[in-house]
C-alpha cells in the first residue's frame, strides 16, 4: 500500500484534475443545437463573430430569443459562459 503522505498527495492531484475538467467544460464552445443555457445570464456567443448576448424570452414556438449586448436579436451557433471578473 501507499504511505499516508503519498496517498494524500494522490488524492490532492486527483481533486485538482477533477477541478480542471470542470473549468475546461465551463469555457468550451457549446453548439446551440446541442444545448442552450437555462440561466438568464450573459454569454459569449459566436455566429461568425464573437459577441456577448443573453436569452431574453421565448417566442411563440417556444424557441429562445437571444439579444446581443447592443440590443439586436441574434442567432448564435455556439455559446459559452463568461469568465468570472478578476478579483
Amino acid at each position: 500500500m501507499y504511505p499516508d503522505g503519498l496517498f494524500n498527495m494522490l488524492q490532492f492531484i486527483e481533486s485538482g484534475v477533477r477541478d480542471a475538467k470542470l473549468i475546461i467544460e465551463d469555457f468550451t464552445w457549446i453548439k446551440v443545437s446541442d444545448r442552450i443555457p437555462t440561466d438568464d445570464e450573459r454569454y459569449l456567443c459566436f455566429d461568425g463573430t464573437i459577441y456577448i448576448a443573453n436569452i431574453a424570452w421565448e417566442d411563440d414556438q417556444g424557441c429562445k430569443v437571444w439579444i446581443s449586448h447592443d440590443g439586436w436579436q441574434c442567432k448564435p451557433t455556439h455559446w459559452m459562459r463568461l469568465p468570472m471578473p478578476p478579483k
